[in-house]
């Protein structure tokens, strides 16, 4: 039994757009609000996992061995001197190759 139809539904009864209603600011806001923080959580979520494969993979090809922070400190400072090293060798392979294009230059003349 069909109690009422759309032909006895005034339009006026039922207003699309009420001027009133303070949904109009809450709503956008409360959109906006809910994709930034679905966006967050799931980009969370992704670097999470990309941090877990990482962790997992270093730790089984041995790179995460290190247990202490002076065991860590204690490889950068190797590192910083044979680096140290290095630049002073190519500095003087520089001034070796230098000298020696001068004297041909010399030579030359």
């Amino acid at each position: 039994v069909q109690v009422r139809s759309s032909d006895e539904i005034e339009i006026e009864s039922y207003p699309v757009f009420d001027p009133e209603c303070s949904y109009r600011i809450v709503a956008p806001v409360y959109l906006i609000s809910f994709l930034l923080m679905g966006t967050y959580v799931m980009l969370n979520l992704i670097i999470a996992v990309v941090l877990e494969k990482f962790v997992d993979t270093a730790s089984k090809e041995g790179l995460l061995q290190t247990e202490t922070l002076f065991d860590i400190l204690r490889r950068k400072m190797i590192m910083d001197r044979f680096m140290g090293r290095v630049k002073d060798k190519v500095r003087a392979a520089k001034a070796l190759r230098e000298s020696t294009l001068a004297a041909r230059n010399v030579n030359s003349k």
